[in-house]
């Protein structure tokens, strides 16, 4: 017996907000899964003032983001087996540049990103990514925020090592929409390192 279910982290999720002008704001985070760590410390809700610079105030504290990670399962259906890359580790940052500008994200939240997956995955002589964005990345959490956002962008990258790229020829390269940064906007990112055999299952599927 196999399961088609695979535990993961879902790691570093962090989020930035973006009002046009200082704005009250509470964040509710409902993840598919047990939450594992908050910071800052997440009650129920975050709530606090967001300002247009991207500042967080939470009580007397500044903050760049919220941040939350948790616990869940995954199953293979969440990719889709014709699409995604496999990239030696030496081309990660480049690769990354690339995926990152595609969607948007400001050169903070670029290095925010890169310099946390970077290093996990430059390690590895091949890793297969995959990108899971916006609305399918409720797939992890629900975002409740209050007041409504004009957007709410979401980035959350799938990866693990292979040993053989060559099996992954047929992959598809994602096509990446970049944001739209007009009125309130919520930018979100993270992602998880997935078992291969999750992978493997999904293989199976074509």
């Amino acid at each position: 017996f196999e399961s088609s279910e695979f535990p993961i982290i879902v790691d570093k999720p962090v989020i930035y907000l973006y009002p046009e002008e200082e704005t009250s704001f509470s964040v509710n985070v409902n993840p598919k899964g047990k939450m594992a760590f908050t910071y800052p410390t997440y009650t129920d809700e975050w709530r606090g003032t967001a300002f247009p610079n991207g500042d967080i105030k939470i009580g007397s504290e500044i903050f760049n983001y919220l941040f939350w990670e948790a616990e869940q399962v995954i199953s293979a259906e969440i990719i889709n087996p014709k699409k995604g890359s496999v990239i030696s580790g030496v081309a990660t940052t480049s690769f990354l540049e690339e995926q990152l500008n595609s969607f948007g994200l400001n050169s903070k939240e670029k290095a925010d990103f890169i310099t946390y997956w970077g290093p996990k995955l430059v390690q590895n002589e091949f890793n297969y990514i995959y990108f899971v964005l916006n609305n399918d990345a409720n797939y992890f959490a629900e975002l409740t925020i209050t007041p409504q956002p004009d957007n709410v962008y979401r980035f959350y990258i799938l990866t693990c090592p292979v040993v053989n790229p060559s099996d992954f020829y047929y992959l598809e390269p994602q096509l990446i929409e970049s944001t739209l940064r007009k009125g309130f906007t919520v930018i979100e990112w993270g992602g998880s390192v997935i078992d291969i055999q999750l992978l493997k299952k999904q293989l199976q599927i074509l």
